[in-house]
């Protein structure tokens, strides 16, 4: 017997379509949130073997955090070392390049990928505060780790360094954290430390549906809820309008809220 074969109609070929579209619509979302997730626990990974990383250098230096910034000089070449890599500025050249290895926490880390969030992606590094301008050519920029600050009340940015036995509560304080900021002209960038609560713009960056991870002094790392802040702590419309556009916020201890003596309790190394 011959067998017939048939094409298919135009509304069999159609009503194919639709329902591939509908799939699609349907498992589209899905992937997306599941590569979220994903960024979202690598992300926390990182906060975690920070964190040992500080524990271990802590150890090699009599229990002392190291400051945010540490800047050498040998002839015309000056170093400024921060956590996570370094900058050599060379007056000579005038080039500026970065190096990992420069990292304060480069030896017990030896891992680029891990210094920055997986999420952070958009940011880019600020136009203004420490990184080197033209006439320098900046060089290997391109590898600067995005998306995590330091908490410079425990990894201060001058003077006397902080002894550990200084912090009241380790697993109350954070380290480092999810972070960017707003600057002047609404564009999203890398927060270079943070203190506490910027009166004037946020500095959390809720990358994370809304939700920061945070590496702690005593070594544990936990995603946060990042808290939308009160309209009279921006310093203009345009900053309040792209920080709420952008998930930035702060870390609000709930018995310490906006406004209290104490609402930077997180950041503090003197708790109550």
């Amino acid at each position: 017997m011959n067998r017939i074969s048939r094409a298919f109609t135009l509304i069999e070929l159609l009503v194919v379509i639709a329902i591939i579209a509908i799939l699609a619509a349907i498992l589209f979302p899905v992937f997306a949130q599941a590569k979220a997730a994903a960024k979202k626990v690598s992300c926390l990974s990182n906060m975690k073997q920070a964190g040992t990383a500080s524990f271990m250098y802590n150890g090699d230096y009599d229990d002392v955090a190291p400051l945010t910034v540490l800047a050498t000089f040998n002839g015309p070449v000056m170093s400024q070392s921060y956590w996570y890599g370094g900058f050599q500025v060379d007056f000579s050249s005038l080039t500026a390049t970065f190096k990992s290895e420069l990292g304060l926490l480069y030896p017990y880390m030896k891992n680029q990928p891990i210094t920055g969030c997986p999420a952070s992606t958009n940011l880019t590094l600020s136009s203004s505060g420490l990184w080197p301008k033209p006439p320098f050519t900046l060089v290997n920029f391109e590898n600067v780790p995005l998306g995590y600050s330091s908490n410079t009340n425990v990894w201060k940015a001058s003077g006397q360094a902080v002894s550990m036995t200084e912090i009241t509560s380790v697993a109350e304080t954070i380290l480092l954290l999810d972070a960017a900021t707003v600057d002047y002209t609404g564009k999203l960038v890398m927060a270079i430390g943070i203190s506490g609560v910027n009166p004037y713009s946020p500095n959390t960056y809720g990358t994370h549906a809304d939700k920061a991870n945070v590496a702690w002094v005593d070594g544990h790392a936990k995603t946060m809820p990042v808290s939308k802040r009160p309209a009279d702590h921006y310093s203009s419309p345009l900053v309040q309008q792209q920080s709420e556009a952008n998930h930035l916020g702060d870390i609000i201890n709930n018995s310490h809220p906006y406004g209290s003596t104490w609402e930077n309790y997180y950041y503090r190394i003197d708790k109550p």
